[in-house]
């Protein structure tokens, strides 16, 4: 992961709110510069091309969840409402805006950074949903053994990552925001309380 400018992860963020508010293919560099409040040549001091700015500007999203996973690990231990309340928070950070059809963009025009973005993205939901299970396997809120925990990690972090770009999702014209925050309700009070009846009050909606 590059580690970016102070300047060049804010001209990353405002060209991402910019792509998600106009689309890629309606922001140019100039829009972008005028938003920062920068003369064009700097933007260009920055990134060279725009395909290098879309790049950073896509990977500022899983930079920020990656930070809150970070910042949970440096903690002995967390639980269940720890893990999700500090994704949430972190979900909450990112920018408004259409990312369904942001993301329908950036895989017609940049394949290649929206593969990149896919599997960084599936590799944090993954850690995600892994912290999720460890806590509540300690809590006693998960009856699964190993391997079918690491099922239902794979099944719930693809469902997670793909279900974003899925028709009937863009129909809906959600956030990401929205999205996300709606899949951790399903995985906390769904999932943990299908397998444990039992849930503490602090858990119940």
């Amino acid at each position: 992961m590059r580690r970016l400018h102070l300047t060049s992860r804010r001209i990353a963020k405002t060209a991402l709110i910019l792509f998600l508010e106009s689309g890629i293919r309606k922001t140019s560099m100039d829009v972008v510069a005028a938003r920062c409040g920068l003369a064009r040549a700097t933007i260009y001091l920055h990134y060279e091309n725009k395909k290098a700015l879309v790049r950073d500007s896509f990977m500022v999203m899983v930079d920020e969840i990656e930070k809150a996973i970070r910042n949970l690990d440096k903690q002995r231990s967390h639980d269940t409402i720890t893990v999700a309340r500090d994704m949430a928070n972190a979900a909450r950070a990112l920018p408004k805006g259409d990312l369904p059809t942001a993301l329908k963009e950036l895989q017609t025009l940049y394949p290649d950074i929206f593969n990149e973005y896919q599997v960084r993205r599936l590799n944090t939901v993954r850690i995600i949903n892994k912290r999720i299970m460890e806590a509540a396997k300690r809590e006693g809120l998960i009856l699964l053994s190993g391997d079918k925990i690491d099922l239902l990690n794979t099944i719930m972090s693809d469902y997670a990552v793909f279900v974003i770009t899925h028709p009937l999702v863009l129909a809906q014209g959600s956030s990401f925001r929205e999205i996300y925050l709606l899949l951790m309700d399903i995985f906390l009070w769904g999932v943990l309380r299908v397998h444990n009846k039992r849930m503490p009050p602090n858990l119940r909606g």
